[in-house]
């Protein structure tokens, strides 16, 4: 069996680390050059729209399975709270965008992280 390396305390690490202070995350870029804000952006997407993700961790029986699932989806709906705002909400908000996140704030017997995440995403910069 392919045993993933990832626990609760590499989870917790990650989730501490996903972000810093807007003066840094400037001055870092994404891969070939792309503005890291930019790049954030494209790889949420990315993984939030990857739903299958949640089906599959619903079925995993392996905790490091388990914590990787709940890093990938954690950091996706965390990426793209922070990423929102008015210049970016027009590219974030596309109706499958927020069908996903619609989706992940539907969880909550699933993972109430999940859940919490969408929901204030929702309260923020959809609902308002």
């Amino acid at each position: 069996e392919n045993q993933c390396q990832f626990g609760r305390e590499a989870a917790v690490e990650v989730a501490a680390e996903m972000f810093t202070n807007d003066k840094r995350q400037a001055e870092r870029t994404g891969r070939h050059g792309t503005p890291r804000a930019q790049y954030l952006q494209v790889l949420s997407f990315s993984l939030l729209l990857r739903f299958e993700l949640v089906t599959e961790f619903q079925n995993t029986t392996n905790e490091g399975h388990y914590w990787f699932f709940v890093i990938i989806a954690t950091y996706a709906l965390g990426a793209l709270y922070y990423l929102c705002n008015s210049s970016s909400k027009k590219e974030i908000l596309k109706p499958e965008v927020i069908e996903v996140i619609r989706r992940y704030s539907a969880s909550g017997s699933l993972n109430v992280i999940f859940s919490n995440l969408a929901n204030a995403f929702l309260d923020k910069h959809v609902n308002n």
